[in-house]
Parts: C-alpha cells; sequence; structure tokens
C-alpha cells in the first residue's frame, strides 16, 4: 500500500488481522472484482464498516483495484464515508497514484476536504505524555551524564512545553482540501493523478491563510522526476513566485540540482532575486557547475556581492573571475595590481570607467587610494568622474587624504573634485589627512578653500592657526564634521602639554564624537598611560563606552595592557560593561517558555557584561584568527599580568568564557604560569564549579601532564573522582602512564568504584564500546601525539575485531533462543500426544 498505514493494515498482498472485516472488505482489499461483485449481488452493504471504521470501497482505493472500486460505486457505496483515522478513500488513491480511481471517485462527488475530524488531547493525556517523556528524558540525562556530557537541560524544556494548555487541533482554511490534495499528487509523482485533480478544479496554489505552505511548484521540483509535472502546474496557472516569499520554486530547484526545471520556472517568469540564500551562492554551494554556468549566462546572481563572497573564502575563484567579466570588473584587478598596460588596454577595449565594485569601489576610488599617480592621471584622462561616489559617500579625494598622496590629491583638485565633499558620516577629506597628519594634503585642500578648523589645525600641529581661531573667539569645546574637539585631537598626537592646556581652559573632559569616542578612549586605545592618568585626574568618566558599548576597561583589557588596567581600576573602573543591545529584552514573559528563555538570555546577558570572560573570548579569537599585526597580542605575559590585576580587584574568578569553560581550564590550558593559577585558586575559583561547565580542571591539568598544578587543584578542595565516570582522572592518568600522578590521586581518594559498579549495570553488548582497549582484548592505545597533548586519551578500538566479537555474541544468543523453541515445540508434541 504505497504511502499509507503498512502497519496498521499490512503488506499488500497479505490480508489484514482486523476484527468485524466482511467477506467484502476481503475482496475489496485482494482486488477480487469477481468476489465483490458476487458478495455485492448477494447483497452484501457496500459501506459495511471494519473495526475502525474503514469501507471496502476504501480499501480498494488505497490499493488501486479500479475494478472493485467501479463494482462498489455502482451498488451505491459512498465515496465520503471517513475511517476513524487515516485518509478517505479519494485521498488514499491519490497518495497511491491510482489516478483512474481518482477520476472515478471524484466523477460519484468524493468532498476533497473529507477527512477524520482531528482529536483534541485532553488534560489527562496531557499529563500522561508528559510524564512519560519526563521519564524518558531524565533516563536519557543519566546516561548521558556518565558518559560525560554536559546537561542539556532538556527535562526543564520539556517541563515548559507541558506547562501549557492542551494544544487544539488547527484550524484549516477554507479551500484546503482541494490544494492538499493536489498536493498529495504531487508528491505522489504521477502526473496523471495530479492531471485528475487539477482539471477538477483543484487550485495549484495554497490558499490565502494558510501558513508554512509551500507551493505545488515547490513540491514538484522536490519530489518530481521529470518536467511534466511542472508543465501541468504551470498550464493550469500555478504562480511561478509562490510559496514562501524567502524560497520558491526556482530556488528548490537550483538546490535541488534540477536544470530542466530551472529552465521552466524562469521561461515562466519566476523571479531570480529576493530569496533567503541567492540562487548562484546556492548552486556554487552545492559545486554543480552545470548550474552554475546556466545562471552566470542568464545573468543570474551576477553581482558584487556574490563575487566578494567566494573572494573572501577563497573558493571558487574562476567564478569570481566569471562574474567579474560578465559585470565589466575584471579589469579592476588590473587598477589594483597598478599594472597600466593593461588597464589602458581595457579601457581602449571599452572597459567602462566608472565600473565599481561593492567593496572596492571604482578605479578611481581605488588608485587614488593605493597613492598611484600614474594610474589616477590614465583614469583621469579617460573621463573618469572625480565626484563620483558610491552609497558611503567616500570620494577619490576622500582616499587621496587617506593614503596621504599630495600628487594625487593634485591631480584630483585639477580634476574639479569637490574639496568640500562628505561622506555619510559628514567628514571630508581635510578631516582624513588631518587625523593622518598629511601635512602636505591638507596644505592643498587648504589652498583650494577647504574649511580648516581648530580641530584640524590641532591634528596637523598648526597651532599658530589653532591659537588665533580661540584667540578670534572659537569655543574650546567646538567640534567639527566628526564631532572631535581640540581635546581629542590633542590626545590623538600624543601632545600632553596642549591636552594639559585646553583641560585648564575648560575643555569638556568626556566630549564624544560621533562614534561616542572619549579623549580617554582615545589614549586607552594609544596606550599612553600619561595621558590616561590626567585625564582620569581631570575627572574622565572610567565607565563610559563607545559605540560599541566598550568600557576604558574593556579597551584596555582587549590589548592587555595591565599598567593602563590596573590605573583604571583604581579610579574606579567597573569590571561590568553594558550588555550588548541584542540582549536587552525589556517586555515581560508572557509564558512559563518564555520566561525560560529570558532567563536564559538574561544569562547570556550578564557573561556578556563581564570584563573577564571577554577577555578569554578575545584571547581564543586572536589564537584562532592567528593575528599577529598587534604587536601586545604576541605577548602573553601582557595577558597573564591583566588576568591577575582584574582577579586582585574583585573579578569573578568562576565566571566562564563563552566556549563554556571556567577560568582555571583556560589558564591550564593556555599554558599560563604555575603561581597564576596558584593565584585564582587563593581568589576563590573554585576547582569544582557548579552549573555546566564543558570541561574539569582536574583533568585538564592531568593532560597537561602538570603534576604541580594536579597537586594544587586537590588541595584546593578538587573531586578526584570528577568527570565523566567513564573518563575519570584517575582513569585518564593510567592510560597516559602518568604513574606519579595516579599516586597522587589515589592518595587524594581517587578510585575506581563507581566506573566499576556502572560497568557492571551496563548491557554487555553496549559495554564493548566503553570499556578501555586492554579490557576487551584489543591492541592497546597507541601513542599521544603532540597535537592531542591536553585532550584526554581516547582508547583505540579496532572495529572489525569488535564486530566479529558481537557477531559472535549474537550467534550464541540466536542458538541458545533456538533451542530454548525446540525444547518447547517437543514438550508442546508430548502434551497434545
Amino acid at each position: 500500500m504505497p504511502g499509507y498505514g503498512i502497519s496498521y493494515f499490512g503488506s499488500p498482498g497479505e490480508k489484514p488481522a482486523y476484527p468485524n472485516a466482511t467477506p467484502l472488505h476481503l475482496a475489496a482489499f485482494d482486488g477480487d472484482t469477481e468476489t465483490t461483485q458476487r458478495l455485492l449481488a448477494e447483497g452484501s452493504d457496500p459501506d459495511a464498516r471494519a473495526s475502525r471504521g474503514e469501507t471496502p470501497l476504501l480499501l480498494a482505493s488505497m490499493n488501486g483495484h479500479t475494478g472493485v472500486v467501479r463494482a462498489l460505486i455502482k451498488y451505491g457505496a459512498d465515496s465520503n464515508l471517513l475511517p476513524d483515522e487515516g485518509h478517505s478513500a479519494l485521498r488514499s488513491a491519490i497518495r497511491g497514484g491510482h489516478s483512474d480511481i481518482v477520476r472515478l471517485l471524484l466523477a460519484r462527488g468524493a468532498n476533497p476536504n473529507a477527512k477524520p475530524a482531528a482529536k483534541s488531547v485532553s488534560a489527562e493525556e496531557w499529563a500522561k505524555s508528559h510524564e512519560q517523556m519526563r521519564a524518558s528524558t531524565e533516563k536519557m540525562e543519566r546516561a548521558m551524564s556518565a558518559l560525560g556530557v554536559e546537561e542539556s537541560g532538556a527535562s526543564d524544556i520539556l517541563d515548559d512545553v507541558f506547562s501549557e494548555v492542551p494544544p487544539k487541533p488547527p484550524e484549516e482554511p477554507a479551500g484546503s482540501g482541494p490544494f492538499q490534495c493536489a498536493r498529495m499528487a504531487v508528491a505522489s509523482g504521477n502526473t496523471e493523478t495530479l492531471r485528475a485533480v487539477l482539471e477538477a478544479g483543484f487550485s495549484p496554489d495554497p490558499p490565502a491563510g494558510m501558513e508554512f505552505s509551500s507551493s505545488l511548484l515547490d513540491f514538484a521540483c522536490t519530489f518530481g522526476e521529470g518536467i511534466e509535472m511542472v508543465d501541468l502546474l504551470l498550464q493550469h496557472g500555478a504562480d511561478p513566485n509562490g510559496g514562501d516569499q524567502n524560497t520558491g520554486p526556482l530556488l528548490t530547484a537550483v538546490i535541488a540540482g534540477n536544470l530542466p526545471f530551472a529552465r521552466r520556472l524562469i521561461e515562466a517568469g519566476a523571479r531570480t532575486d529576493g530569496f533567503a540564500m541567492g540562487l548562484l551562492s546556492a548552486a556554487v554551494t552545492r559545486e554543480n557547475e552545470e548550474m552554475v554556468t546556466f545562471l552566470l549566462d542568464r545573468g543570474i546572481g551576477v553581482d558584487d556581492s556574490t563575487a566578494e563572497l567566494l573572494a573572501n573564502i577563497g573558493r571558487h575563484l574562476e567564478i569570481v573571475d566569471r562574474i567579474r567579466h560578465k559585470r565589466g570588473t575584471a579589469w579592476l584587478d588590473a587598477v589594483k595590481a597598478g599594472d597600466i598596460e593593461a588597464v589602458r588596454d581595457a579601457l581602449v577595449a571599452g572597459a567602462d570607467v566608472h565600473a565599481a565594485r561593492q567593496h572596492d569601489g571604482t578605479a578611481l576610488e581605488i588608485a587614488a587610494g593605493a597613492g598611484n599617480a600614474a594610474m589616477v592621471s590614465l583614469l583621469l584622462g579617460h573621463g573618469a568622474d572625480p565626484n563620483r561616489t558610491g552609497d558611503s559617500g567616500i570620494s577619490s579625494l576622500h582616499e587621496a587624504a587617506i593614503s596621504g598622496s599630495a600628487e594625487v590629491t593634485q591631480l584630483l583638485l585639477d580634476g574639479g573634485v569637490n574639496v568640500h565633499a562628505t561622506n555619510r558620516w559628514g567628514m571630508t577629506a581635510l578631516h582624513y589627512a588631518a587625523t593622518k597628519s598629511a601635512s602636505s594634503v591638507a596644505d592643498l585642500l587648504i589652498a583650494r578653500g577647504a574649511r580648516l578648523s581648530s580641530v584640524e589645525a590641532v591634528y596637523l600641529k598648526r597651532f599658530d592657526d589653532a591659537e588665533r581661531f580661540w584667540s578670534n573667539g572659537t569655543p574650546v569645546n567646538y567640534t567639527n564634521e566628526s564631532g572631535a574637539t581640540a581635546l581629542h585631537a590633542a590626545v590623538a598626537i600624543g601632545d600632553f602639554v596642549l591636552a594639559a592646556s585646553l583641560l585648564d581652559q575648560g575643555a569638556e573632559v568626556d566630549a564624544c564624537d560621533k562614534g561616542d569616542q572619549t579623549p580617554l578612549l582615545l589614549a586607552i586605545v594609544a596606550e599612553n598611560i600619561g595621558m590616561v592618568r590626567l585625564l582620569l585626574e581631570r575627572g574622565a568618566n572610567p565607565a563610559g563606552t563607545d559605540e560599541m558599548r566598550k568600557t576604558p576597561l574593556s579597551r584596555a583589557c582587549m590589548t592587555w595592557n595591565e599598567p593602563i588596567a590596573r590605573l583604571l581600576l583604581e579610579n574606579g573602573a567597573p569590571l561590568e560593561q553594558p550588555a550588548p543591545p541584542h540582549l536587552i529584552h525589556p517586555e515581560p514573559p508572557k509564558s512559563p517558555m518564555a520566561e525560560g528563555i529570558r532567563a536564559d538570555v538574561e544569562k547570556e546577558r550578564k557573561e556578556a557584561a563581564q570584563i573577564l570572560p571577554d577577555l578569554l573570548a578575545t584571547h581564543q579569537s586572536i589564537r584562532e584568527r592567528g593575528i599577529t599585526e598587534i604587536a601586545a597580542w604576541n605577548d602573553d605575559s601582557r595577558l597573564w599580568g591583566t588576568i591577575r590585576t582584574l582577579l586582585e580587584f574583585g573579578a569573578d574568578p568562576n565566571s566562564a568564557d563563552r566556549a563554556g569553560n571556567s577560568l582555571l581550564v583556560f589558564l591550564i590550558e593556555s599554558d599560563a604560569p604555575d603561581d597564576l593559577i596558584c593565584y585564582a585558586l587563593a581568589k576563590g575559583a573554585s576547582p569544582n564549579p557548579a552549573g555546566s561547565f564543558r570541561k574539569v580542571s582536574l583533568i585538564a591539568a592531568i593532560g597537561k601532564e602538570n603534576i604541580s598544578v594536579v597537586a594544587a587543584l586537590l588541595e584546593a578542595g578538587a573531586n578526584p573522582n570528577g568527570g565523566a565516570v567513564l573518563e575519570s582522572p584517575l582513569q585518564i592518568a593510567r592510560d597516559r602512564g602518568l604513574d606519579e600522578i595516579v599516586t597522587l590521586l589515589e592518595s587524594h581518594g581517587a578510585s575506581d568504584e563507581k566506573r566499576q559498579a556502572i560497568l557492571a549495570e551496563l548491557d554487555e553488548g553496549s559495554r564493548i564500546f566503553l570499556r578501555p582497549a586492554t579490557e576487551v582484548g584489543l591492541p592497546p592505545s597507541p601513542a599521544v601525539p603532540p597535537a592531542s597533548i591536553g585532550k584526554p586519551a581516547l582508547p583505540h578500538f579496532d572495529f572489525g575485531t569488535m564486530r566479529d566479537q558481537m557477531r559472535t555474541r549474537r550467534g550464541d544468543e540466536l542458538n541458545e533462543r533456538r533451542r530454548q523453541l525446540e525444547e518447547e515445540v517437543r514438550t508442546a508434541e508430548v502434551r497434545g500426544g
């Protein structure tokens, strides 16, 4: 019975065993048309019901017995009678792909909306289900705990789910029945069945109000085996853009790699953009070269964002080249490379001088940013507009100022560039020249009319000009386009005397620019401890935040600057910072489940607000990405000093990093000095922290084979039997051959008793996978390679040997069971005789 309750009725060709079945049921089920006609002629009820409401017509429709169905209909069988559970005769025929029967039933008046009513769940049934699932979940969690897997919280989530009232059956919108039938026809893969329901007027598109429903074209692209089904749907008015607005039939076809379907949908007017995933990205991800070529040839997905994505991940670079050639931006690579001749050839061949890439800008912006005067001259000579900008408003003049190239700046000024142009942040080229201390560029800009302010004058160290501004009444707290003051500029250039003088004249010590940068934050980033001390003495707020919600202490810790961190803490800097905006949820919880989610968010918010975990996360990111540009990040001694200072001033020694590891585990696995680990213990770091920490500090120390730290942890109260029962500290030390650590653990009460007790309770068939190799007669574990130092040693398994052992054991069990059955048969024969 294709697609229908095999376990409920039995397999095709077998007479189902259910009570109250009449001979007519059995004849209908087997497709015995002759017997069916005889029984009906003798007066058998064509609508007789079996134990669960099954009619002969349902059984015949389900199994595709057209002759039986025709006979039953002739004798008046009701096509809309429903079983207690399952599908109607019509839906069963559709699911089975029996198109002739579908037509017969529809002609008889079968109702596509007919199906058994959904049953409501009573409070008693709901509570019983909760109890049963709770028991199973707790059993699973106990087993996982024994294997050392951290708690999942599944029981709590289950309690939250079942704390709600029993769900009511969903209400379906009007017209959903015909669409559901048509969807069954598509899923059956039978084009003729689909044709039958569409010709009966069933809609190929989901009705209004039907949530989470893909269109039939979506289903056809997923389940269909031939283009005929797509053609049939399109002929009957299926919308090629129907269904979920973020997906759609075309994306489904691309993901499925079905090129004929994709081609037909595009011909029918399917949209090619606006999906949750770009069509070209989907084809590239699945490495479908034929689909990629098809899309590129039609200009689909040919955009900078796709090219930049692929270029950034370093994959499918040949597709990047093809996209750029298609968009006419491939020649920009020559601009970036400074290849004058290649660029000249491209321009002569007709390349668009204003072609741009999403992140690189135009050719003129690229050349100006590189300070390449010859390239800029060539591009201007071919008509490049120096005032053309992208969405950011950054022009070629801004790029020239940032590069500090006076020659390029002069060429652009001669080419008519707007010296007063601002980007979307309100900054002019002069501002960039000033902050980069590019005096020669600034002089050219000022000579062409750029407006110099007291702020830029300080950046450029044109102190006479700055004094003239102030003497003529310019406020000391005047701000330029970026919101910076003269004090910002004095701190940025490191002029201690000028900064002190400005503060004496009333400069606002906590003035913020448009990026919420204060002078104190600038001094910290510059690691100018003298300037930091001056600002703090003049009342700078050590708790302010920038646009990234980072405090001064957080910024100091990010570069592991212990002296500045200590200075800030001595001046009252808090050990916490505001949580990121996405973790702030002011709305009150509306249900127990929402309250649980809110609690999880609150926990994440608190973790993100602590300086110490944030510092650990920065270290982890630096190591994973291999960042070496910042000198401070190549000196771990700065990190250890910063952590010690944070602990000294009260940072929580039991906070976890974002990977779920405790500070102790972090220090041990990062090879921190032993005295720092002991200092953390002295400050209250628990060797047995509460909660679901991913790793145990004692096991981490054993992994590092550091007996000094193992001893310190045990003296501080580390549980010698902690961690996974089957991967205990004692077992790991033994597996590694660390005899001294084994002796040390045993002297502090380490024991195998619990492990042995659990092993004794485990089923023998499962136990073989959990015991060390030596206990099952397999080869011993190989030597631990250097890359795995710090990780618990895993047993080495010979799976072929294990398989043979398990087969032997299973064979012995079957032989024993066979012997028992034979004995039972002999006993029964004796009794019967």
